[in-house]
């Protein structure tokens, strides 16, 4: 542990700010405390899913994360192992230290797509507090998505977060891109099935022949032409 008995350290309600000499590396710096009644937790909401397919429904993952590059950066990595991306801008809140829940609401929601089940979740504000420092296993919550008129294909909602007297909303709008493989199925062909007559006078006439041709021995086939038509 190095120290630095030039650092200067001011503390203004829940803003610690530390002024440090010219450093020559990078240098990572914590605070730790036992937090009191009046303290907050500043905190980052995250949204990750998949990305959307039309006609299919949409898991909308929802975390609270520490307000750290660190932190983010954990997530994402967690995150796009299971095959999602960030699906939004991130939004700040801060979190008292209180009993009173955290509550995550989906709102303004385009008509075509419901949330199934409750759009209003919770989050405990102890799983908050006490997450782990640096860690990927932040508390989220998950809302399934219904894509319930396939006509519709953009999507629009607010996700708003909101604890004691503060809050915190974010916009996502999405494309529901059509799901591959899907259209009008070709009728299978089978083997040895009658060919279906062309139209036409002399098309007919060239398909009878073709049909009449394997029965046909050498000799008629030279005696046998085209008739002509009038």
């Amino acid at each position: 542990m190095e120290v630095y008995p030039d650092a200067k350290v001011e503390r203004c309600h829940n803003d610690i700010e530390l002024t440090l000499p010219v450093l020559r590396k990078n240098l990572e710096v914590a605070a730790f405390g036992v937090p009191r009644k009046d303290d907050q937790k500043r905190m980052q909401m995250t949204i990750f899913g998949k990305e959307p397919t039309q006609g299919c429904d949409w898991k909308i993952r929802v975390y609270l994360i520490d307000d750290s590059a660190m932190a983010f950066k954990a997530v994402c990595k967690k995150e796009a192992e299971k095959g999602n991306r960030l699906l939004t801008t991130l939004s700040g809140l801060f979190v008292s230290n209180s009993k009173e829940s955290i509550t995550i609401e989906f709102t303004d929601m385009d008509p075509g797509w419901q949330i199934k089940g409750n759009n209003v979740k919770a989050i405990s504000t102890r799983d908050a507090w006490n997450s782990p420092e640096n860690s990927a296993n932040f508390p989220l919550c998950v809302f399934d998505v219904s894509h319930v008129d396939r006509t519709k294909q953009q999507f629009f909602c607010e996700i708003t977060v909101t604890h004691d007297h503060d809050s915190a909303n974010t916009e996502m709008v999405a494309f529901f891109e059509q799901k591959r493989g899907l259209g009008i199925k070709q009728p299978k062909k089978h083997k040895n099935a009658p060919m279906k007559p062309p139209h036409g006078k002399t098309s007919q006439l060239k398909y009878i022949f073709r049909c009449l041709g394997p029965t046909l021995n050498r000799g008629s086939r030279d005696a046998f032409k085209d008739p002509v038509l009038t």
